[in-house]
C-alpha cells in the first residue's frame, strides 16, 4: 500500500487510500509509569525501542522537538512508525510504498538518509498490540 507521510513541525500527518491521521508531535522515551491522559494513550515499542508518544508523551512532560533535519532527529523513527501502524489498525502486518517529502533544498542532503532509516522490516507495538511491515 502507498502511504503519503508528513512528520510536520505540529502535527504528523498520514494518508493513505483507506485512511487519513494527524497527531501531535509529542513524543519522548517511556517510562516505567505514566499517566493515562488525552485522547492519544499511545505508548509505543518501535524495534525494541519504548516511547509515549501524543497527549500521553505531552502529559509526562515531553516538548515538542523543532528541527530543520527531522530525518536525523530521534523522534523521527517512532513518529513515522506510530503513524503508519495506526493508519492501518486491522492489520498486522502491512507491506508499505512510503511516501515522503522535503524541501527541495534539504532534498539533495536528506533523501538518501531518509530512504536508508526506513528501508526494511520493523516491528511496532502500540499499546501492545503488534505490527509489523517491509
Amino acid at each position: 500500500m502507498i502511504y503519503g507521510l508528513d512528520p510536520g513541525n505540529h502535527k504528523v500527518k498520514v494518508y493513505s487510500p483507506q485512511s487519513r491521521l494527524q497527531f501531535e508531535r509529542y513524543v519522548m522515551r517511556a517510562k516505567s509509569r505514566a499517566l493515562e491522559n488525552g485522547a492519544e494513550k499511545w505508548k509505543v515499542e518501535v524495534d525494541g525501542e519504548s516511547y509515549f508518544i501524543g497527549s500521553l508523551a505531552e502529559a509526562e512532560g515531553a516538548t515538542m522537538a523543532f528541527t530543520k533535519d527531522k530525518t536525523n532527529h530521534p523522534h523521527t523513527i517512532p513518529l513515522v512508525f506510530t503513524a503508519l501502524a495506526l493508519s492501518q489498525p486491522t492489520n498486522p502486518i502491512i507491506k508499505v510504498q512510503l511516501v515522503t517529502g522535503l524541501p527541495l533544498i534539504d532534498l539533495a542532503a536528506q533523501k538518501y538518509e531518509q530512504r536508508k532509516i526506513f528501508k526494511g522490516e520493523h516491528q511496532v507495538r502500540i499499546n501492545n498490540g503488534i505490527k509489523q511491515w517491509i
